[in-house]
């Protein structure tokens, strides 16, 4: 009995390791690198293939023939993770992307992303808290877009956008996609013109106006 019980629970751990392994892939969906793997940190809390897929379908339908939403687009995708969006956005046909994190491992789990879809000339990779960064002159402009993901609960959107506004990151024509916990989602109605909200499970997105 014991031996079975044993053989039970070691099956029962190999399925657990088997499907937190497969929730916890990421891909990417669509564009000229579809179902490429990413490599994903240990840091990070990837968003969900069916909701990314529900976002993209989204910010695509914005465009003439539901497609083309992203071509040629500066992006800046901050607390960056994996990569995930960015890296889309490239797939997709975007022009370049500034990945920023502070974290070692989405840092080097960028740079690993980045080697294997050979995107270096679509890319900046960027080590830094968003909130910490600083005006440059040499090479600074307004993105197109922004994709911001910070911890749930622990980062003020409002208050992130406020700083790269004052650094001429965005401006007033930025399309700002945010993410939280439905559940902690901070109220920014005041101060920034949403044009989208959408839930999605536990996850909200929010597509705004600086």
């Amino acid at each position: 009995m014991l031996r079975i019980k044993s053989e039970i629970l070691q099956f029962t751990g190999i399925f657990l390791d088997l499907f937190y392994n497969y929730i916890m892939s990421v891909k990417i969906i669509g564009g000229k690198f579809k179902g490429f793997p990413l490599k994903v940190p240990d840091s990070a809390r990837p968003t969900l293939s069916r909701h990314r897929q529900s976002l993209f379908d989204m910010l695509e339908s914005q465009s003439p023939g539901g497609n083309g939403f992203f071509k040629e687009k500066i992006l800046m995708d901050c607390f960056a993770g994996s990569g995930a969006f960015g890296f889309e956005a490239i797939s997709r046909g975007a022009g370049y992307v500034y990945f920023v994190d502070s974290d070692p491992g989405a840092i080097s789990a960028i740079h690993y992303n980045n080697k294997k879809m050979k995107t270096d000339e679509f890319c900046s990779i960027i080590r830094s808290d968003v909130r910490l960064l600083k005006y440059n002159q040499t090479d600074w402009a307004p993105v197109d877009l922004v994709f911001l993901d910070p911890p749930y609960g622990k980062v003020s959107v409002s208050k992130t956008l406020e700083h790269l506004f004052e650094i001429r990151r965005i401006s007033e024509k930025t399309i700002i996609i945010t993410e939280e916990s439905a559940g902690k989602s901070e109220f920014i109605e005041d101060k920034h013109s949403v044009l989208v909200s959408k839930t999605i499970g536990n996850t909200i997105f929010k597509i705004i106006l600086y």
